[in-house]
């Protein structure tokens, strides 16, 4: 573990962050690579709005085999009112141009594929196909998992969450940097203190800092 004598603190290029530097080693110990880490003040968080628990009331779990007539014994319009609570929030241009052209069209069956359930944690963490819906990978989703986490950190681990804060960190898969960054604007949104990594790391580096702070918790966006 790295002691506060082995580190100095300089400020990073980017607005509201630092880099913690490691200078020297103990007497005898071999060289360590440095640990670095990011803090994004509120002041230049990315504009993100955080999502506070939109409903999906009507729209069920979609299964092989059946999808359009599932769609059709539950209502076309529970799933393009699930289409409009995701227009209402989503702010990329791209994926909102998807989405309407299925509405547009009637392709309630794509539609259910993408609305009709959300993503959940498995062992391997929260993952899915990247595209626009509740049910895949994308800024939105990553947004409200982070509020749900947020909240559940609140409630569990209120006083680390204030000590210490919270760590995300990215590699280089696609979307990688801008869901972390999206992550970190929810959390500190909240008031949350955000130690995001200023450049891929690989996983352990995650754990490991949440660690060496102190956190409550920590993120790492990859595939």
């Amino acid at each position: 573990m790295l002691h506060q004598k082995n580190v100095v603190i300089s400020q990073a290029c980017q607005p509201g962050g630092h880099i913690y530097r490691q200078t020297s080693a103990p007497k005898g110990a071999p060289p360590r690579r440095s640990v670095r880490r990011s803090i994004l003040s509120p002041a230049h968080a990315f504009s993100v709005t955080a999502a506070w628990g939109f409903s999906l009331a009507g729209v069920g779990r979609a299964r092989t085999g059946s999808v359009v007539a599932s769609a059709a014994a539950r209502g076309y319009e529970d799933l393009e009112a699930a289409a409009r609570e995701w227009l209402a929030i989503d702010t990329d241009a791209g994926s909102r141009a998807v989405v309407e052209e299925m509405v547009a069209n009637g392709k309630h069956a794509e539609l259910l594929d993408i609305m009709g359930s959300r993503l959940e944690f498995g062992t391997a963490g929260l993952r899915g196909l990247m595209g626009p819906g509740f049910n895949r990978m994308n800024l939105v989703t990553v947004q409200q998992t982070t509020q749900g986490l947020c909240r559940y950190l609140q409630a569990t681990s209120a006083e680390q969450l204030a000590a210490g804060g919270f760590v995300i960190g990215y590699d280089g898969r696609h979307g990688s940097e801008a869901m972390a960054r999206t992550a970190a604007a929810v959390m500190l949104s909240q008031g949350v203190q955000v130690h995001l990594f200023g450049d891929l790391v690989p996983t352990p580096f995650v754990a490991f800092a949440v660690e060496l702070l102190g956190c409550a918790g920590g993120v790492m966006v990859t595939a």
